[in-house]
C-alpha cells in the first residue's frame, strides 16, 4: 500500500495570500462606499438664476469708465428649479443683517430686489453699460465662492 504524500503549504505563502485577499476586499469595499457618498455637483448661481430689469442710481466718472452706485435694483428669477434660502451678498459696506434674502423662490418666480448702499460702490464700463459683481447662493447652488459670483449688467441708470 502506497502512502499519499501530504503537501505542506508554507506559512509564508499562506500569509501573503491572506494579506492579498484582505487587501482586495478592503479595496472593493472602499470603492463601493465612496460611490454611495458622492453627491452630484451643484450648479453655479449664474446658471441657476436670471437677473434682469437692472436699474441703478449712480454718478459716472468724467470719462464714463466707472459708475459710482448708490442704489441698485433688479429682478431675480430662479430658472433651474425652486430655490430655498436665497442669500445675496451685494458687496460694499452693508451689514450682513441688511443683505437681501428670500426663504424661497419658486421655479420661474421673480422677486424684486433693491439694494441701498451706505457708501457708493464702483461698477466698471462694459460695452453699452456697466457691470458689477454680487455674490448669490442658495441650498440648491454651489457654495464655492467663485460659483457664487454673478455679474449684474447695468444699462439703465439715473444720475444721483
Amino acid at each position: 500500500m502506497k502512502r499519499k504524500k501530504k503537501t505542506k503549504i508554507k506559512k509564508s505563502t499562506l500569509a501573503v495570500t491572506t494579506f492579498l485577499i484582505l487587501l482586495a476586499v478592503i479595496l472593493i469595499i472602499a470603492i463601493f462606499s465612496g460611490q454611495k457618498n458622492q453627491t452630484p455637483t451643484k450648479p453655479p448661481a449664474r446658471e441657476y438664476f436670471k437677473i434682469d430689469g437692472v436699474f441703478a442710481w449712480g454718478t459716472p466718472s468724467p470719462q464714463n469708465q466707472t459708475l459710482k452706485i448708490k442704489m441698485l435694483s433688479f429682478n431675480l428669477t430662479s430658472i433651474k428649479g425652486d430655490a430655498h434660502w436665497v442669500h445675496i451678498n451685494p458687496g460694499g459696506a452693508i451689514p450682513t443683517d441688511d443683505w437681501p434674502d428670500f426663504p424661497e423662490i419658486k421655479c420661474n418666480q421673480t422677486e424684486y430686489t433693491e439694494i441701498n448702499y451706505q457708501t457708493q460702490v464702483l461698477a466698471l464700463k462694459w460695452k453699452d453699460g456697466y457691470n458689477f459683481t454680487i455674490r448669490l447662493w442658495c441650498e440648491e447652488t454651489s457654495w464655492n465662492l467663485e460659483d457664487q459670483k454673478v455679474t449684474v449688467y447695468i444699462r439703465d441708470w439715473f444720475p444721483f
